[in-house]
């Protein structure tokens, strides 16, 4: 799945609306921002089965920028990890690498940034 495709998926995610969102690229001058980027996946193989069944694997990270309140960064980014694990994907679905979204600390200027790896499952046609 295109990488643009997945970020239109997400962006009407409780807590992704209303912020900056980008694509392989983090604006990390915003206090209030998200980017996903595509993850390198090992690729999965159907076992059995007719050749041309199964689903497309393809892995993603998105990166999250939620300010410097540390107790409302923490609610947004389970708020955020929910929403993702929630979206509908036509003949897939997506699945987290984590049970949670991951926090990476915060930045030089306070701000509390997280991570939340998934996998998106699109079946082939």
């Amino acid at each position: 799945m295109e990488i643009s495709r997945v970020r239109d998926l997400l962006r009407d995610v409780e807590g992704l609306s209303g912020i900056w969102f980008g694509v392989l690229r983090m604006d990390y001058s915003r206090e209030w921002a998200a980017c996903l980027f595509a993850k390198r996946a090992e690729p999965k193989l159907v076992v059995g089965g007719d050749e041309a069944t199964g689903f497309d694997v393809s892995a993603y990270s998105l990166m999250l920028r939620l300010g410097r309140d540390a107790i409302e960064s923490k609610r947004l980014a389970g708020m955020i990890f929910e929403g993702v694990r929630r979206v509908v994907v036509d003949g897939g679905f997506i699945r987290p690498f984590y049970g949670a979204a991951v926090c990476l600390g915060a930045d030089k200027n306070g701000v509390f940034e997280y991570q939340v790896d998934f996998e998106v499952f699109q079946k082939r046609v």
